[in-house]
């Protein structure tokens, strides 16, 4: 009986933990707002931290960029020096 009840009382918590981590995790427009907002410009230097602390270069991480998006090199300096949002 004890241990029906404490195995019935884990799976509630982490169910209770479950629920609590997707409300954190789905997406509210307030933070879409904030996202629309952000400047390529702002995010790129991150990427390029991250690609070269995974030992890649920077020319692979364009080479990603234009896979994805559709951008050459000199599209992407035009987007860093118009300072473009995420809300184009």
């Amino acid at each position: 009986m004890l241990l029906q009840y404490l195995q019935g009382n884990c799976y509630f918590r982490i169910d209770n933990q479950i629920n609590v981590i997707q409300k954190l995790m789905t997406p509210n427009d307030k933070q879409n707002e904030r996202v629309a907002q952000m400047t390529f410009a702002s995010v790129y230097p991150h990427y390029v931290t991250k690609v070269e602390k995974k030992g890649r270069t920077i020319a692979e991480l364009h080479q990603v960029i234009e896979w994805l998006t559709g951008y050459d090199e000199k599209k992407l300096q035009e987007l860093i020096d118009q300072k473009i949002t995420f809300n184009w």
